[in-house]
């Protein structure tokens, strides 16, 4: 987790073409690939419906627990 060490907030920044590049105050985020996927996703300016995250990310699992 990455804690703001100012009165500043973190400022993450997402780089989504190509090879995917995190950074989080300057600093590289690491993170498996379906959380990159995720947050990519979660990025996009149109809102969606959890049960499609849950489909998407999760098929194994029961839509209705992304509600």
């Amino acid at each position: 987790m990455f804690m703001a060490t100012s009165a500043q907030p973190d400022l993450i920044h997402l780089s989504l073409l190509g090879v995917p590049i995190i950074t989080c105050s300057g600093e590289p985020v690491v993170l498996p690939a379906k959380a990159i996927g995720l947050l990519a996703w979660l990025a996009e300016a149109s809102p969606r419906p959890g049960e499609l995250a849950i489909e998407l990310f999760w098929p194994d699992r029961d839509p209705a627990a992304g509600r």
